[in-house]
């Protein structure tokens, strides 16, 4: 059952779906607060992207329920989802063209923001002539661009190389400093969670079998953001 929340937070009570004949959700409950940040971490086929479609509504629990501001929520996938003929302007001006924005007015509106993202001057290029971090990033101003308040994440820079994925992270880090939102981000990478979330839950046999705040600098390198790490390394081995 999917209701509509009031507030632009995602409150999962009770959650269970069965695929195949396995509960990959199990009595699940969890809340992300307004502006808050939560990561869900795991093992391959812990049931992360199920959770991820359940509350962005491509699913249907078989028990319990989500509450979700639906018009409030937007989806940025694994994979950045380009349209090969459209510039990386056009492409995310997509967000506000569904909107009934005319594309003159949605170029204008986000040509600021590609400029703040890292983008001047690939404005008119197509997809196949940017790198993978930029096309990530041109997917991420198509997730802002469509002005909702709950961003979930499923693996942004999953599909990208370890040196470029360090750099995201660290970019992503700041824009989402910089535009508040209630994020929902679902990763293989626990470092990524704890750079990027202030709290971070290890999922497995469909239930959450750790949380762990984020309370401590997010430094690489930091003693306390090392600890942290290997306990959450820990709860998911």
């Amino acid at each position: 059952m999917l209701q509509t929340a009031q507030r632009a937070d995602v409150v999962v009570e009770g959650v269970t779906r069965i695929l195949g004949g396995r509960r990959v959700l199990d009595d699940l409950s969890l809340t992300v607060p307004e502006h808050g940040r939560v990561g869900i971490v795991g093992r391959s086929g812990a049931g992360k992207s199920t959770l991820l479609s359940l509350v962005a509504g491509l699913d249907t629990p078989d028990a319990g329920t989500i509450s979700v501001g639906l018009a409030d929520c937007a989806l940025m996938p694994q994979r950045d989802c380009l349209l090969p003929w459209r510039t990386a302007l056009d492409n995310a001006c997509l967000a506000l063209e569904n909107r009934g924005v005319p594309r003159g007015d949605a170029r204008r509106t986000a040509l600021p923001l590609f400029t703040r993202l890292g983008l001047a001057g690939a404005e008119e290029l197509r997809p196949a002539k940017l790198s993978g971090g930029m096309r990530q990033r041109v997917a991420f101003a198509r997730t802002l661009l469509a002005d909702k308040r709950v961003l979930l994440l499923d693996e942004p820079f999953g599909a990208l190389d370890a040196i470029t994925r360090t750099e995201l992270q660290d970019w992503l880090a700041g824009a989402l400093r910089d535009e508040p939102r209630t994020v929902l981000l679902v990763t293989h990478d626990v470092e990524e969670a704890l750079l990027l979330c202030d709290r971070v839950l290890v999922l497995a046999d469909g239930r959450i079998k750790a949380d762990f705040e984020v309370d401590v600098p997010r430094i690489r390198t930091d003693l306390g953001f090392v600890e942290l790490r290997e306990r959450a390394l820990e709860a998911i081995a």
